[in-house]
This record gives C-alpha cells, structure tokens and sequence, in this order.
C-alpha cells in the first residue's frame, strides 16, 4: 500500500505544523497536553488520541525533526522536539524553510543555430 500523504507546498500549514509549534519548547510534552493544548481546535484534538505517531513521522519526514520517544512498554508517555530550535514559530522546519529559499532555476535563451540543409546528393555521401 503506498504512502498518500504528500508535502505541503511552502507556506501551507499543516497539522504537524501545529503539532511542533505545541513542542517548539523543547521540552517533553505528553499526548494528554498536547489534546489540553489544542482543545478549542476540534480539528487538531481528533486527530491527537490516535495518529500522533504519524505525525511525528511527518514531522521527521517532511521538516526534518528530530523526535525522541519516551516509552513505557508500548506506551507513549511523551514525545519531544529536540531540534526545536530549528524552527520558526509557525513551526516550519528547517527542510521546509530551505526549500523554500531555494530559487528556480531560470532558463537561459537558445541563439537559434544555422539550419543546414541536407540533400540527396549529400546523404549519399555521408553514407
């Protein structure tokens, strides 16, 4: 089954953009905060019981986060932004902000070049 998630375009925010603003302290941040965080956004507070392993691999995939676990047995206790410094405060990371200073490359124009042409007599010639 392949991966439908696709990166935003520069600019556009995300939900893991919401989500790494809530941790840009840096600090360990457990999903019961984070639900407390976001409680007058219905949007966000549905998706945080049951897909923030997701979007902590958004967040690692598309921003280039770095994102330590902290686990007892198989559950979450927290989760913490360690490069959050690396942010910016919409919570645009540092592979989203670098795509987004990359120019264009701009196409240079072609000098038409001489059209020769070629007759029978040449091509059998050249054969």
């Amino acid at each position: 089954m392949a991966i439908k998630t696709k990166a935003p375009k520069a600019g556009k925010v995300s939900l893991w953009n919401k989500i790494a603003v809530a941790m840009l302290d840096g600090e360990p941040v457990t999903p019961q905060q984070l639900k407390d965080f976001f409680k007058n956004d219905p949007k966000v507070s549905y998706f945080i019981p049951n897909r923030l392993s997701t979007i902590a691999w958004q967040l690692k995939t598309f921003e280039g986060a770095v994102i330590r676990v902290q686990k007892t047995g198989k559950k979450v206790d927290s989760y913490q932004l360690v490069n959050a410094k690396d942010f910016d405060k919409n919570g645009f990371g540092p592979l989203r902000q670098a795509s987004a200073v990359v120019a264009k490359p701009v196409q240079a124009a072609v000098e038409p070049t001489e059209v020769v042409s070629v007759t029978e007599e040449t091509a059998k010639v050249t054969e």
